[in-house]
């Protein structure tokens, strides 16, 4: 690449070539005032359009693929002064009815000062003929959003912030941005995704703000509960809360107390009080968990419905038997049990015996995958739960009557089924509907807050069956057994030549994650007949590490694609070939949470791709990128509810705070036909050995059994809390 020095340049955009905005990054072409084309590209802090002139300082360089180009070091905004330039910016901005003939009539009415008349002058548009109020309003409204953008662009790229997050401040806030991000930046850690409290204290520090200032206090506070009850919790007893705000903020104890007194005096947060346990909430979270609890001990006390009569095949264990006629004429019922057990059989049983009776079944899961398997385990359809109850993750009021006419809702995979969620099923549910959760309560628990299966086991409240007896077909399935042996806190027994559950010993996690990319791309394909695409799954505890899903899924795609340029979004990288996941139920593409794709083919410039889901291709682009996610390697979390014919596990001692025994039984399971575990001895021994239970602060389980729950009063938190 050669360069050759030159001064600043003043530019006209002629088009937008290529723009990321996780970067910043732009290509444009463009034309000099000599009238000389060029292409330029760097780093832009600020939206860019077509007709809008730029004054750009930096170099030439002759680039050995893309040729000679303009590198930007440095750009500053200029108002276009021609008026052909004018009628460009104007029509660049998209307004509808304002096309090319249209914006050339206000640039040559209003002038080169058009652009400053049309921001600042009341109703300019009466001197253009036959330009309309709306059109001249929705236009000055551009334009106005046009300035304060690029004002707070300009100034978070001073403080060091990505044009992606500036874009999705003022996505937030609008024209009030910038005042907002100087007066109380600590603010964009609750309102702005990707925005957490440290990242805004580090903006405010930058800005010279106070280390005691309230709204730093308040902000700290309020991540430290999000954090929790991103971890499952519903809430955090006040001295926990405390000790971790002041881990991030390294003031005094009383000064946040204090802060956390305000809050509940605000009602922005509440202060529980059962029997001696306190517990600091939200409120949203309190009453989904009062609402969800109610509920519940409402269909408890509902008449039972008639029993089984029928007879049943003689191939089933007494245990099966005594729980279809347990869970039959329940209004409200759990059937639990591990791998092997038989649960699906049951299932298929019910579901057969009430369609028999002249019921109306609905049958739901939490994730798209599962959905599928119980569809194709029953002979019958069954939905995601979001798009059975009509609701999205923004809004989750469920559609007014929707589940109206069923008579019986089962829901599979129920160990995923989160608080939230399970208060907007509890809204939905009508009195003739009986509830049937079905789940294995020794998996992980939900990633949303609460231990709601487990909850609900306790309280007793539902009719429960719970298989533990291994059916004949599986016992021979070394999986299951070793599944099963973990549960009860035994070393697995792996397969030594032949087999379906083997383990590779590994004493580094970079060591095995080679290992394991080997594996996936050509071991295991070669040896078995898998598709690396379709078939093999890796799994691993963390996203972070060695041997976390984001350096495993960068080596797979290193080795697979070698250095084909792939398609950037934020974090992610994308090529054609690459198996992905997406993390948000997407009702317009037919795609739901969890569900894998592969990508079939990428386009840079306009920033998309198209991926195949269930064997149907879309596509995604912009900000609907975000949604995707590289998937040869997930989280052992993210693979509740599915199942594939081959499971890597990664499990090494850099996982230390992951390793329980619960995690290793989950991961376990979704092993259908072979399952590789790639480690060391001492990680699989520690995770074993590990039988907590995540144990989740909450009050479900106090509230399913009628326990008195006290909200404090703003006086009676003060006392609580130790604040005068």
């Amino acid at each position: 690449m050669s360069v050759e020095q030159t001064d600043s340049l003043r530019v006209q955009i002629q088009s937008v070539s290529f723009s990321a905005p996780d970067t910043g990054f732009h290509v444009l072409r463009c034309v000099t005032d000599a009238g000389a084309e060029l292409t330029c590209a760097g780093v832009i802090p600020f939206p860019v359009y077509a007709g809008e002139s730029l004054r750009v300082k930096g170099q030439f360089e002759i680039h050995e693929r893309h040729g000679r180009q303009f590198v930007i070091q440095h750009v500053v905004a200029e108002v276009p002064v021609s008026l052909s330039g004018i009628s460009a910016y104007i029509r660049s901005r998209g307004v509808k009815g304002i096309g090319k003939v249209g914006a050339q009539r206000i640039a040559d009415t209003l002038g080169a000062n058009a652009l400053q008349i049309i921001r600042q002058e009341p109703r300019w548009w009466t001197r253009v003929r036959g330009l309309s109020g709306r059109k001249g309003l929705a236009l000055t409204d551009a334009l106005c959003t046009d300035a304060s953008q690029e004002q707070l662009f300009v100034r978070l790229s001073e403080l060091g912030v990505s044009s992606a997050l500036a874009q999705a401040v003022f996505a937030t806030y609008g024209a009030s941005a910038l005042a907002i991000v100087e007066r109380d930046p600590w603010a964009l850690a609750q309102r702005v995704t990707g925005f957490g409290f440290r990242r805004a204290d580090d903006l405010a520090m930058r800005l010279g703000l106070g280390v005691d200032a309230p709204s730093r206090l308040r902000a700290a506070l309020l991540h430290v509960l999000s954090l929790a009850m991103h971890k499952g919790h519903t809430g955090l007893p006040p001295q926990t809360l405390l000790a971790r705000a002041r881990q991030l903020c390294d003031v005094s104890p009383s000064l946040l107390a204090s802060s956390l007194a305000t809050l509940v005096e605000q009602d922005h947060l509440l202060l529980l009080q059962w029997e001696q346990t306190h517990l600091v909430c939200t409120r949203s979270m309190t009453e989904a968990e009062t609402r969800a609890a109610a509920r519940l001990r409402w269909m408890a006390q509902l008449p039972a419905r008639s029993a089984l009569t029928q007879a049943l095949s003689e191939d089933w264990t007494e245990e099966q038997r005594a729980a279809l006629c347990r869970l039959a004429p329940a209004r409200l019922g759990v059937l639990t049990g591990g791998p092997g057990t038989g649960k699906t059989t049951v299932l298929r049983e019910l579901v057969a015996w009430h369609l028999a009776n002249g019921r109306k079944v609905a049958l739901a899961s939490p994730t798209g995958r599962a959905a599928r398997r119980l569809s194709e385990s029953t002979g019958h359809e069954a939905l995601t739960l979001h798009r059975l109850l009509g609701v999205t993750p923004e809004h989750l009021r469920p559609t007014d009557g929707v589940l109206d006419g069923y008579d019986i809702l089962i829901i599979d995979e129920a160990s995923m089924l989160d608080l939230v969620m399970l208060a907007c099923l509890m809204e939905a549910l009508p009195e003739r509907t009986s509830l049937l959760l079905v789940g294995d309560v020794d998996q992980l628990p939900s990633i949303g807050p609460g231990s709601v299966l487990r909850d609900i086991i306790a309280s007793g409240l539902a009719s429960v069956a719970r298989l533990t007896r291994v059916h004949r077909q599986a016992e021979g399935n070394s999986i299951i057994a070793n599944t099963h042996r973990v549960l009860v806190g035994e070393d697995p027994h792996f397969d030594k030549q032949q087999g379906h559950c083997f383990f590779m010993r590994r004493d580094s996690a970079a060591e095995g994650a080679e290992t394991i990319a080997e594996l996936v791309l050509e071991r295991l394909p070669r040896s078995l007949g898998l598709d690396p695409l379709r078939d093999i799954q890796v799994l691993t505890p963390k996203h972070d590490g060695a041997a976390g899903t984001i350096e495993l899924n960068r080596l797979v795609q290193q080795k697979l694609h070698g250095d084909v340029r792939g398609l950037r979004s934020g974090a992610a990288t994308f090529a054609v070939g690459d198996r992905i996941i997406c993390s948000r139920n997407d009702p317009e593409r037919d795609v739901m949470n969890g569900d894998i794709g592969i990508v079939t083919k990428v386009n840079n410039s306009e920033r998309s791709l198209n991926a195949e889901f269930n064997g149907v291709v879309r596509e995604w682009r912009g900000a609907a990128l975000n949604d995707l996610a590289p998937a040869f390697a997930i989280t052992v979390h993210k693979a509740q509810g599915s199942e594939y014919p081959c499971v890597i596990l990664a499990l090494f001692m850099e996982h230390f705070v992951m390793l329980q025994r619960h995690l290793l039984y989950t991961a376990m399971s979704r092993a259908r036909g072979h399952l590789i575990v790639v480690g060391q001895e001492e990680a699989i021994r520690c995770a074993v050995r590990d039988a907590r239970t995540n144990l989740r602060h909450g009050l479900l389980a106090a509230r399913l059994k009628g326990a008195s729950v006290h909200t404090l009063s703003a006086s009676e938190a003060r006392s609580a809390l130790s604040v005068s």
